[in-house]
């Protein structure tokens, strides 16, 4: 697997400050993510490496450090939280993205997926 996915995926499972995991376990459910079928949504936001897709920091847009809010792209990701998985539903990406990017952004949302996929 490609190490920028990887670091993508330690991001997102993680529970520490900027981490994806740690950010959802302060949201509620539902709300202004809404549902996808009859599954509950959260939404992460975070920011990213615009050239090669990097996630560098998860949390709600007024908490992020400047340092990363005024060098690195927004992004953010709606969610559906099953009782037994979790899935990323929808991607939303600032526009202007790298090929590549885009690429390590897309294969890092089917890993994730695939990783979490109801059993």
């Amino acid at each position: 697997m490609d190490e920028i996915i990887q670091k993508n995926l330690d991001r997102m499972y993680g529970c520490e400050k900027g981490d994806m995991l740690g950010l959802l376990m302060k949201e509620s459910f539902g709300g202004t993510a809404g549902s996808w079928g009859n599954v509950s949504c959260a939404c992460a936001n975070f920011f990213y490496d615009k050239v090669n897709g990097e996630i560098k920091y998860f949390e709600n847009w007024q908490d992020v450090p400047d340092e990363i809010r005024n060098v690195f792209a927004k992004g953010s990701f709606t969610i559906a939280m099953g009782k037994n998985s979790q899935q990323i539903v929808e991607c939303i990406l600032s526009p202007n993205n790298s090929q590549a990017a885009q690429y390590t952004l897309e294969e890092t949302i089917k890993q994730y997926n695939t990783e979490n996929m109801e059993k």
